[in-house]
């Protein structure tokens, strides 16, 4: 057992659960010891790409042409494939026979890159082609059962070596055809072999369970145990860490609501209300606007008393995010850029490399832009390089903690804000209406200095949790190895 091929079955479990890739990994580990393997290509009759044929035309055929998302697990789903249209000439070349499969190329998920399906047809069915990101390998009947084939390349042990094979291109990842065709299968000579292989799977799979001469069905047995084990394990970790990460909003929540701090405010009655901050604010943006340093913002509309969502202390002000703060973009750089230097780089997700150049000479505040972690924030330090993937926040320090305005942003969760397209993306005007408390600067300090004790225990409970999920993954793979010692020995 390889800690490839263990994460290659966490990854399959993401989508299926952990018995079947645990199964399949034990299944072809001893298939690998009793029976010889062949390349992939010395298995097939054809391999080819597909064609995304052409719009609609005079003499044209129609035909749907499947893509990454029409091919699921176990099924193809032609109910929005497109329809695309070809030459006769062309459709004959293209069109899909039964028993071909089809492997995905391009996509910017790890396990999708490879991930297989055989196309079965329908006499009912029309013509069906593939578009041009994906595979199509035709197995050579007189060796492989299509099957069979198709199980094997659903395995771990296949997953293992679609993870090694693929290049990365703009965020995609591209399967290395030459390499994906040189993989080895281990192949009984006899189809109704193969075929009586897939059918014990299948129906272990539906939970009936028999002896058989091909694998140690004790082993399987033993997969099923284990992994409905650790799957338990993985659930109540998960459970934990959800019930932790409300916990962490109800934190923002009461922090930002005022209520940790009402017995500071007690204690001091006298502290300068943030009514006056907001004045200052003002008065510094306008400052800026006619030395021309600051570009004016269309006016934000008041705040009404009936889009106010809850009840703040005295001496706090509600506003809105544009009057306290302005966005700015950062600058692009190329991987090869971020490989030098010792000024980090922050992008939407935090530090991305290192850089020997900085574009921000001060402690600040860089908000996600763009992608998965839109709406991210971090603080950077002293000298750092802020990427176009994120917004550079700028404040007036004297009436804002840098530390509060982390709280802040955090709380208000931007990333709910973002756009829908291609891929997550927000703006300043988007979030400037953003309605937000504001307590007096005094304040703030206290506010910070109480979340971070109780996050302080809310990380050591987190501890805990992935200290839980490191003992049940420690526990798969020993129980794993001893599974696969018979088949090694």
């Amino acid at each position: 057992m390889t800690r490839e091929l263990l994460e290659a079955i966490n990854i399959q479990a993401k989508r299926e659960g952990y018995f079947l890739p645990v199964l399949r990994a034990i299944v072809f580990e001893q298939l690998e010891q009793n029976f010889p393997a062949k390349h992939l290509l010395d298995i097939l009759d054809d391999h080819r790409g597909g064609s995304w044929g052409s719009d609609q035309g005079d003499g044209l055929l129609p035909a749907p042409s499947l893509r990454s998302p029409d091919i699921r697990h176990g099924s193809i789903d032609f109910s929005q494939a497109e329809v695309r249209y070809y030459t006769p000439t062309e459709l004959k070349k293209h069109q899909l026979a039964d028993g071909d499969i089809l492997v995905i190329k391009s996509n910017g998920s790890l396990d999708l890159v490879g991930k297989s399906q055989l196309y079965a047809k329908h006499d009912d069915a029309p013509p069906a082609t593939a578009s041009n990101f994906v595979l199509i390998l035709s197995p050579d009947r007189t060796q492989v059962n299509p099957t069979y084939l198709d199980c094997f390349l659903k395995s771990p042990q296949a997953l293992v070596w679609r993870v090694d094979k693929q290049r990365t291109t703009t965020g995609l990842r591209n399967l290395d055809t030459d390499g994906y065709l040189a993989t080895r299968i281990p192949l009984p000579p006899a189809q109704e072999t193969q075929k009586e292989i897939v059918e014990i799977l299948d129906s272990i799979g539906d939970g009936v369970w028999r002896e058989n001469p091909h694998f140690d069905i004790r082993l399987a047995e033993r997969a099923k145990q284990v992994s409905e084990a650790f799957e338990k394990l993985e659930a109540e970790a998960g459970h934990q860490q959800s019930l932790l990460a409300k916990l962490k909003q109800a934190i923002l929540q009461e922090a930002i609501a005022g209520k940790l701090t009402a017995d500071w405010r007690a204690a001091h009655p006298d502290v300068e209300p943030a009514s006056q901050l907001l004045h200052r604010i003002q008065a510094e943006k306008a400052r800026l606007i006619a030395a021309k340093k600051l570009r004016p913002e269309k006016p934000l509309p008041k705040i009404t008393p009936a889009e106010i969502p809850f009840e703040i202390p005295k001496g706090w002000e509600w506003c809105q995010l544009g009057n306290i703060l302005n966005f700015s973009s950062g600058d692009g750089l190329t991987a090869a850029q971020m490989s030098g230097g010792d000024v980090p780089v922050f992008g939407g997700n935090g530090i991305n490399g290192y850089h020997n150049k900085s574009n921000i000479d001060t402690e600040t505040i860089v908000v996600g832009r763009v992608g998965a972690n839109c709406g991210a924030v971090h603080k950077t330090p002293a000298r750092a390089w802020v990427t176009d993937n994120a917004f550079i926040t700028a404040f007036s320090e004297s009436c804002l903690t840098m530390d509060f305005l982390v709280l802040l942003l955090r709380f208000l969760n931007l990333n709910h804000l973002s756009y829908d397209g291609s891929q997550p993306v927000i703006s300043g005007k988007r979030v400037y209406p953003l309605r937000t408390p504001i307590p007096p600067l005094a304040e703030q300090a206290a506010i910070v200095e109480r979340v971070e004790a109780l996050m302080t225990t809310c990380r050591a409970l987190e501890a805990e949790i992935e200290q839980a999920r490191t003992h049940a993954a420690q526990l798969l793979q020993a129980v794993l190895k001893e599974a696969f010692a018979p088949a090694s020995a």
